[in-house]
């Protein structure tokens, strides 16, 4: 028996998304991480900027394994 959902946060994070919004996310990440690589020209490079690149892309990666949930697999 499922119980109503009346958290909307909790209802949106159980949904699935579909391609598209996980395609404009991961489009969104790329953006930022090429603000994030731009600016690295201009300041002092420092582990707290590299670390968040690498979150970035661990996201980025989540956002990949996500997507591959709307492919047909092929044999």
């Amino acid at each position: 028996m499922n119980a109503p959902v009346y958290d909307l946060h909790a209802r949106r994070s159980a949904r699935e998304r579909d391609a598209r919004s996980v395609l404009e996310s991961i489009a969104d990440g790329v953006a930022q991480i090429d603000a994030q690589l731009h600016s690295l020209a201009f300041c002092v490079i420092r582990e707290e900027k590299i670390a968040a690149i690498e979150r970035n892309l661990a996201l980025l990666r989540g956002l990949c394994s996500e997507l591959r949930a709307h492919v047909t697999p092929t044999s």
